[in-house]
C-alpha cells in the first residue's frame, strides 16, 4: 500500500542527483544517509514506556523510511536521541525525568515562550547548581522530541504531548529568543526542507 512517504523516497533519490557536490545546508553532515527504520514492536515498546503515542506521519515514518539520518539542517536525530541537551555536547536523557514525553508541552501557538531578557537565565540559575539548573530549564522542552539541530544551539522539536501535539517548534532559547510554533505536521516540516533543497539545487 502507498503512503505519503512514497513521494518522498523519489523526491530524495532526486535530491541526492542532484547535490552531489552536498551543497545544501547540512548534507555535508547527513550526506543524505538514513538510518535503518524501526519496527512496529520497538515503537510499541518506546511508547508504552513513555505513555505516549506518538503523532502519526512520525511514526509511519520511522517505520517506512528511517529512523532519523538525512533531513532537515544536519540531519534528524534517532527515536532514541529524543532529547538533545541543551547544556552538553550529545543526547543527555538522565535528568529530565521519566515523564518527559508525557508531560504537555507548555506553550501554545497563542502562549509560546517570548524572548527574553538574558537576565532570566541568571534568576533560574540563582542558588542551583549546573546540574539542578539544567533539570529546571529543560521544562520548557517537556512533551517535545527533539527532531534535528539548526546550529548555534537552535533545534526543531515534535510535539507529542499537550494542545500543540503533532506540530514542530522552533527552540531558539540559545539566543534568548523563545520557543515558536514553527510548521503544522512533521510531514510538512520534512517536505519542506526537502521541496525547498530541490529549488535549490536548480538555481
Amino acid at each position: 500500500m502507498s503512503s505519503i512517504y512514497d513521494k518522498l523516497k523519489q523526491d530524495l533519490i532526486t535530491l541526492t542527483q542532484k547535490d552531489t557536490q552536498l551543497k545544501v545546508f547540512g548534507a555535508e553532515s547527513h550526506k543524505y544517509r538514513f538510518n535503518p527504520t524501526l519496527s512496529e514492536s520497538y515503537i510499541l515498546q518506546f511508547e508504552e514506556a513513555h505513555e505516549i503515542h506518538l503523532p502519526d506521519d512520525y511514526r509511519m515514518f520511522l517505520k517506512e523510511v528511517a529512523n532519523g539520518g538525512a533531513g532537515p539542517h544536519y540531519g534528524m536525530y534517532r527515536l532514541e536521541d529524543y532529547y538533545q541537551s541543551r547544556f552538553y555536547d550529545g543526547s543527555d536523557a538522565n535528568y529530565i525525568g521519566k515523564d518527559f514525553l508525557k508531560t504537555p508541552f507548555p506553550y501554545t501557538k497563542s502562549n509560546p515562550l517570548k524572548p527574553l531578557d538574558p537576565s532570566y537565565r541568571d534568576e533560574i540559575a540563582e542558588n542551583l547548581t549546573d546540574e539542578e539548573y539544567a533539570k529546571e530549564f529543560s521544562k520548557n522542552f517537556s512533551g517535545a522530541i527533539t527532531l534535528a539541530h539548526q546550529g548555534c544551539g537552535y533545534y526543531d522539536m515534535l510535539i507529542v504531548s499537550g494542545e500543540e501535539r503533532g506540530t514542530v517548534w522552533m527552540d531558539a532559547t540559545a539566543s534568548d529568543q523563545g520557543i515558536r510554533y514553527a510548521f503544522n505536521s512533521f510531514a510538512e516540516w520534512y517536505f519542506y526542507w526537502l521541496k525547498s533543497s530541490i529549488v535549490a539545487c536548480r538555481k
